[in-house]
């Protein structure tokens, strides 16, 4: 007989439709928005362009709901509003931070070698246009802690400016722990960036209470918004040391008979004219999830997850490359098959889709597939996505 839990999550799934088509395993590249959210927000789409964006009562609305969406997202991420910036994706909230801060030729960033191009873009950019050097700590193995960020820090080739490294990876699916990493980047001066793709949504970070200086995440992961949505958290104490690179009507306080002057708030950093409706949905799903609680769904996306590892990795030929270890992981999980390569894999993502409706994705550094789960994922997921992958033939 099923458990009272077990009912629990099965009610929730029933918010997306998608997962009785398919067993949807790649959270990690796009979520799925709850059915409750998709209708409320094309209600609102219907009023706002049929009633008149633009009038007084129409646009108070929906502004009310922009509003509401990020006091919602502060609470789940453990900010304040005036902390946030709403961003199109985690890409530019990582360009917002870095194209702010002061650079010269020989100045360093620290990262990791494992970072999605979300990352590794901006740092190219710096590399080619300011001359800043990059340095790369192996993350393969294991994940960046106090230890080689330390070391990292002595062996510097210059003045190391900034650290940008991944909350959990894309491809190993390691976790960092924020706040000794944090310490380490304030004890050297260093502006601590954290590309938040991969956790924000699956659990809550707790960003002031973590020490971090800027973390920047999308909404359409984890936290099941819709794409064209994302966000910056920025500290306090870093908004006193940056000035935003690019300005906008809301990111100047006027006064008359004195000097304009850049506002401090995240907002400044922030796009005008932005896709309220979007957002609104954002912050709608922010509370689809705060209702269920960050708890139960770290601790939902963590067993099945378990489940998962247990499974794959008890099967001849088949690897974990994700920490066992829930408290180094998350809803993430890597896995190798014994003689793949970065094409098979590929391979293999197509023929799970086409023969068993499973739907997950490779990955290339290093070469592996990876499995996404979230709070909308089954028992009988694992269990199917297991029955899939011992049915792959093996290279040879």
């Amino acid at each position: 007989m099923p458990s009272a839990d077990d009912l629990f999550w099965k009610d929730v799934a029933r918010e997306f439709p998608a997962c009785r088509e398919v067993r949807y395993l790649n959270t990690g590249t796009i979520g799925i928005m709850p059915r409750s959210v998709l209708s409320k927000t094309a209600s609102l789409a219907y009023s706002y362009y049929l009633r008149g964006p633009a009038r007084v009562d129409v646009s108070s609305e929906t502004y009310d709901a922009l509003n509401e969406a990020k006091k919602l997202l502060a609470n789940l991420l453990g900010c304040e509003e005036q902390d946030l910036a709403f961003m199109v994706n985690t890409t530019e909230g990582i360009n917002a931070v870095l194209m702010s801060i002061p650079w010269n030729p020989g100045d360093v960033v620290i990262t990791s070698d494992t970072e999605h191009p979300a990352v590794k873009a901006p740092l190219s950019h710096l590399e080619i246009k300011k001359g800043v050097k990059i340095v790369a700590v192996p993350a393969k193995a294991a994940p960046p802690d106090e230890a080689s960020l330390e070391n990292a820090f002595r062996e510097a080739p210059g003045e190391v400016k900034a650290v940008v490294m991944s909350h959990v990876s894309y491809t190993t699916g390691m976790l960092i722990d924020l706040s000794s990493l944090a310490r380490v980047c304030h004890k050297h001066g260093a502006v601590f960036l954290v590309d938040g793709a991969q956790f924000a949504g699956a659990d809550a970070p707790h960003l002031r209470e973590s020490g971090v200086d800027a973390y920047a995440f999308p909404g359409y992961k984890w936290l099941l918004g819709p794409e064209g949505t994302g966000g910056l958290y920025l500290a306090p104490s870093l908004r006193e040391r940056i000035e935003p690179s690019r300005a906008f009507p809301h990111s100047v306080n006027w006064k008359e008979g004195a000097a304009p002057e850049l506002k401090r708030e995240a907002e400044a950093y922030q796009t005008s004219t932005p896709p309220v409706l979007n957002y609104a949905a954002l912050g709608w799903t922010a509370a689809f999830l705060l209702d269920i609680g960050m708890d139960a769904v770290a601790e939902r996306c963590r067993s099945l997850a378990r489940m998962f590892k247990e499974a794959i990795s008890s099967i001849a030929g088949f690897g974990v490359v994700t920490p066992a270890d829930p408290g180094r992981s998350l809803g993430l999980v890597s896995f190798t098959i014994n003689g793949f390569q970065l094409d098979d894999y590929l391979k293999a993502v197509e023929h799970l889709y086409k023969h068993d409706r499973v739907v997950i994705r490779a990955v290339s550094n290093p070469p592996a597939l990876r499995a996404s789960f979230h709070l909308y994922n089954t028992e009988e997921d694992v269990r199917a996505l297991v029955s899939a992958l011992k049915n792959l033939k093996l290279p040879g």
